[in-house]
């Protein structure tokens, strides 16, 4: 313990010409100057971590991660591939940013037109995110659309199940296509 005062100690006063200090980079805090226990570390990532938003008509499951929103009956919709494809749930992070989450068990990334996939990643941005979010009065700067062959949870890595992901600006109630 004594080892990373001294290296702190060191860093904080030598001029910085590398990308690490001599005798290598510090083990804990990235560069942090002033060290935080694991559990000071996971008290300030809750005090950060989303607040729920009430939405009339949907459930709202409490998790440690972004909010997420799921309609009670969300239904079959209606895209310009023809696919059934529902609404599997509704993510909301900070600074405006909505992740929709669709499921569409047909789903093939591999077919090679993803023009496609575009078109209807963008007619469910137009036709059900943006209504949901306007009659929820919330104010979206962004959508990502995504469409998943089958419901997997947020943040887990799932190789063997086909998804596609459209990123769109909100701006005069359209969906304006990001590339990313």
């Amino acid at each position: 313990m004594m080892r990373h005062s001294v290296e702190i100690a060191e860093v904080a006063g030598q001029a910085r010409d590398s990308a690490a200090p001599t005798g290598g980079a510090l083990s804990r805090g990235r560069g942090c100057l002033i060290p935080l226990s694991q559990k000071a570390v996971a008290t300030v990532c809750a005090a950060l971590s989303l607040t729920s938003i009430a939405v009339p008509g949907v459930a709202h499951a409490d998790t440690h991660g972004p909010t997420i929103v799921k309609l009670a009956d969300p239904g079959a919709i209606d895209v310009p591939s023809g696919q059934n494809v529902t609404l599997h749930e509704v993510l909301s992070e900070p600074d405006g940013l909505y992740r929709a989450r669709f499921v569409a068990p047909d789903l093939d990334v591999g077919a090679g037109d993803l023009d496609v996939l575009t078109d209807d990643a963008e007619a469910l941005c137009v036709e059900v995110v943006l209504p949901l979010l306007d009659a929820a009065a919330l104010d979206a700067a962004r959508v990502v659309v995504s469409l998943s062959a089958e419901p997997v949870p947020f943040g887990v890595a799932a190789p063997e199940v086909a998804q596609t992901f459209e990123s769109f600006r909100i701006g005069d109630e359209a969906c304006i296509w990001e590339a990313f």
